[in-house]
């Protein structure tokens, strides 16, 4: 890959139009980055790219994006949204533990990585090969 402007990539995958908010807008926080995606989509602009750097800014983007519909991005992008959840509380406050149950399985991947086959691995109970 030669092009990393994901707004270029994006908009010659797609029909729509791509937008941005950029990285002195998201360091303005929550407020601002609501506004900013509030008129990307009001110019027709309904494929936006956000800009983050920091942790911080990825809650703050995650806290803008409480309302809208869809929020697609790489795993990392998910870091700001269980907060909304939280809040909204349409997530438990306590951990659930979680206990694997016997028998077959289906195991769901949105990843190839070296770890996901480890831990697939290790879920099966063999090593990787």
């Amino acid at each position: 890959m030669c092009d990393f402007d994901l707004r270029r990539i994006l908009s010659s995958q797609s029909k729509g139009v791509v937008g941005h908010v950029p990285m002195a807008v998201v360091g303005q926080g929550e407020s601002a980055i609501r506004k900013a995606l509030v008129n990307e989509a009001r110019e027709g602009r309904n494929l936006i790219v956000v800009d983050a750097i920091y942790d911080e800014n990825l809650l703050a983007i995650g806290a803008a994006a409480k309302d809208l519909l869809l929020v697609t991005g790489g795993s990392v992008a998910a870091k700001g949204l269980p907060a909304n959840f939280a809040k909204s509380e349409m997530l438990a406050r306590t951990k659930i533990e979680w206990k694997g149950q016997k028998g077959r399985c289906a195991v769901l991947s949105g990843s190839c990585s070296e770890a996901t086959c480890r831990q697939i691995a290790t879920h099966a109970g063999n090593e990787m090969q």
